[in-house]
This record gives C-alpha cells, sequence and structure tokens, in this order.
C-alpha cells in the first residue's frame, strides 16, 4: 500500500502524490478533479510537489523532477535528473 505524499496547495485544489498517480483535490468535498500518470513514484520520505505558475514540479526519485499541467494533472512531457545544475531551472525561465 502507498502512503500519501504531503499535500500541496494549489489554485483550485490540492496537490498529492500516490505511487506513481499525481492527484488533484477538490477543496469542497476532496473528489479527485484531475490525475496523471508520473513516470515513477516519489523517492522515500517524501517531499511534496511545488507549484510554479501553471505548473507542477514533481519530485521523483533518483533526483527525478517531473512537471505537470496545474490545471489537468497532465505530464508536460519535461523530465530532468540530477546532476544537470540548472537545467531545469532555466527551461522554466524561459516560459
Amino acid at each position: 500500500m502507498n502512503a500519501p505524499s504531503v499535500p500541496t496547495v494549489a489554485d483550485d485544489g490540492v496537490i498529492v502524490m500516490v505511487g506513481t498517480t499525481i492527484n488533484k483535490l477538490s477543496f469542497e468535498n476532496g473528489e479527485i478533479v484531475a490525475s496523471g500518470n508520473m513516470s515513477s513514484s516519489p523517492s522515500y520520505g517524501y517531499t511534496p510537489a511545488v507549484v510554479n505558475g501553471d505548473e507542477i514540479i514533481a519530485p521523483l526519485g533518483k533526483g527525478t523532477l517531473e512537471a505537470f499541467d496545474a490545471k489537468t494533472a497532465r505530464a508536460s512531457g519535461r523530465k530532468r535528473r540530477a546532476g544537470r545544475p540548472g537545467s531545469f531551472a532555466r527551461s522554466l525561465r524561459r516560459r
């Protein structure tokens, strides 16, 4: 059984990672309003996802960061692994 991550507040909901799924929950009733598949699960000792404008940045295992659309929770196709200093941060600034 997978325990949920530390929740993160987004503009209109709460973001929670469970296993390899990222869910956006309604503030009103806690129901899942959007869901996406992560390429791997978060590492041990969950670090919460971070909301950056219209993106959710999920910290996954082995130093990987994966980006998701904040409204739909779908993967944006941007994923980076530790060892490439600043590459993910630079890609965020170009948006």
